[in-house]
């Protein structure tokens, strides 16, 4: 197959992937008032060779504005936890488009599909991915951290070959949080 040939074949996969996607998003519609809750559990790091163990919160409910939602993260408890008070805003309900505002001039897009949402950013070379999910009343919360300074660069330019970079996983964060009053 020819290298536009291939280009041709991946662009429309991925076009019939968006549109049922956006079907998708429109179906869910219960995102994010459906979530809004207060959420609780263990937060396991997974680093080379260790697991550490913290308590983690979300808390998420209506703003004042329409079309926000107040997303907080506590990690700990007492006199060592730490708040992260963000803002959930709508761009595209049709498309499960929205933007995290970490309110310090930092703004993360992000997407709702399926049950799922998703934001994928990079920070001092280091390609973060956060994915929520909502099943059997938890939330699934996951970030995975792939270090972008040394890729391994792969394939070859040709009709039917692209170079590929591909990043090591450095740390894995996974909790399940259940609704806590």
């Amino acid at each position: 197959m020819s290298k536009i040939k291939y280009l041709f074949f991946t662009l429309l996969i991925t076009f019939i992937f968006s549109e049922a996607s956006n079907t998708i998003a429109q179906v869910s519609s219960n995102f994010p008032d459906g979530w809004t809750d207060r959420w609780a559990g263990t937060l396991f790091i997974y680093g080379e060779n260790k697991v550490k163990e913290i308590y983690m919160e979300l808390i998420i409910k209506p703003a004042e504005d329409t079309n926000h939602w107040k997303w907080t993260i506590i990690y700990g408890k007492g006199e060592f936890s730490q708040t992260r008070q963000y803002e959930l805003i709508l761009v595209d309900s049709s498309k499960g488009k929205y933007k995290v505002d970490e309110k310090n001039s930092i703004i993360l897009e992000a997407t709702y599909r399926n049950n799922t949402f998703f934001s994928t950013y990079e920070v001092e070379k280091n390609l973060i991915t956060a994915i929520y999910s909502l099943s059997d009343n938890k939330i699934i919360f996951e970030i995975i951290s792939s270090d972008m300074k040394n890729p391994l660069v792969t394939g070859q330019e040709g009709e039917d070959i692209s170079i590929v970079s591909s990043y090591p996983v450095t740390v894995v964060q996974r909790a399940e949080l259940m609704k806590s009053r």
